[in-house]
Protein backbone atom coordinates (compact mmCIF):
# COMPACT_ATOMS: atom_id res chain seq x y z
CA UNK A 1 0.00 0.00 0.00
CA UNK A 2 2.81 2.44 0.80
CA UNK A 3 4.30 1.76 -2.63
CA UNK A 4 0.97 2.45 -4.28
CA UNK A 5 0.62 5.75 -2.42
CA UNK A 6 4.17 6.74 -3.39
CA UNK A 7 3.60 5.84 -7.05
CA UNK A 8 0.34 7.81 -7.17
CA UNK A 9 2.07 10.78 -5.53
CA UNK A 10 4.88 10.52 -8.10
CA UNK A 11 2.39 10.50 -10.98
CA UNK A 12 0.65 13.53 -9.46
CA UNK A 13 3.93 15.43 -9.19
CA UNK A 14 4.89 14.60 -12.78
CA UNK A 15 1.64 15.69 -14.44
CA UNK A 16 2.25 16.97 -17.95
CA UNK A 17 5.58 15.16 -18.24
CA UNK A 18 6.32 11.89 -19.98
CA UNK A 19 6.21 9.10 -17.41
CA UNK A 20 6.95 5.43 -18.03
CA UNK A 21 7.00 2.41 -15.72
CA UNK A 22 10.80 2.20 -16.02
CA UNK A 23 11.16 5.82 -14.81
CA UNK A 24 8.79 5.23 -11.90
CA UNK A 25 10.72 2.09 -10.94
CA UNK A 26 14.00 3.98 -10.89
CA UNK A 27 12.59 6.97 -8.98
CA UNK A 28 10.74 4.86 -6.37
CA UNK A 29 13.42 2.18 -5.94
CA UNK A 30 11.14 -0.64 -7.14
CA UNK A 31 11.65 -3.20 -9.89
CA UNK A 32 10.12 -2.48 -13.27
CA UNK A 33 8.09 -5.70 -13.00
CA UNK A 34 6.61 -4.60 -9.70
CA UNK A 35 5.72 -1.16 -11.09
CA UNK A 36 4.15 -2.71 -14.21
CA UNK A 37 1.93 -4.84 -11.95
CA UNK A 38 0.91 -1.72 -9.99
CA UNK A 39 0.17 0.09 -13.27
CA UNK A 40 -1.99 -2.84 -14.42
CA UNK A 41 -3.98 -2.61 -11.18
CA UNK A 42 -4.31 1.18 -11.47
CA UNK A 43 -5.43 0.85 -15.09
CA UNK A 44 -8.06 -1.77 -14.18
CA UNK A 45 -9.31 0.57 -11.44
CA UNK A 46 -9.66 3.43 -13.94
CA UNK A 47 -7.00 5.59 -12.26
CA UNK A 48 -4.52 5.75 -15.16
CA UNK A 49 -4.57 5.70 -18.95
CA UNK A 50 -1.91 4.12 -21.11
CA UNK A 51 -0.65 5.44 -24.41
CA UNK A 52 1.78 3.49 -26.57
CA UNK A 53 4.84 5.54 -27.53
CA UNK A 54 7.20 3.43 -29.62
CA UNK A 55 8.34 0.58 -27.38
CA UNK A 56 7.32 2.38 -24.19
CA UNK A 57 3.89 2.93 -22.65
CA UNK A 58 3.20 6.47 -21.48
CA UNK A 59 1.21 6.66 -18.24
CA UNK A 60 -1.28 9.40 -17.42
CA UNK A 61 -3.73 9.94 -14.56
CA UNK A 62 -7.44 9.94 -15.38
CA UNK A 63 -9.80 12.44 -13.73
CA UNK A 64 -10.59 9.88 -11.05
CA UNK A 65 -6.90 9.06 -10.71
CA UNK A 66 -6.01 12.72 -10.33
CA UNK A 67 -8.27 13.05 -7.29
CA UNK A 68 -6.85 9.91 -5.64
CA UNK A 69 -3.27 10.90 -6.52
CA UNK A 70 -3.75 14.37 -5.06
CA UNK A 71 -4.72 12.81 -1.73
CA UNK A 72 -1.74 10.44 -1.96
CA UNK A 73 0.58 13.36 -2.67
CA UNK A 74 -0.78 15.30 0.32
CA UNK A 75 -0.27 12.25 2.54
CA UNK A 76 3.32 11.75 1.37
CA UNK A 77 4.09 15.44 1.88
CA UNK A 78 2.59 15.47 5.38
CA UNK A 79 4.72 12.44 6.36
CA UNK A 80 7.89 14.21 5.19
CA UNK A 81 7.40 17.11 7.64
Amino acid sequence: TDSLVNVLAYLYQKQGKKVYSSIIAKETDKTTGYVVKLMNDLHKSGLIEREKSGREVLLKLTGKGLKVAEHSNNLVNSLKR
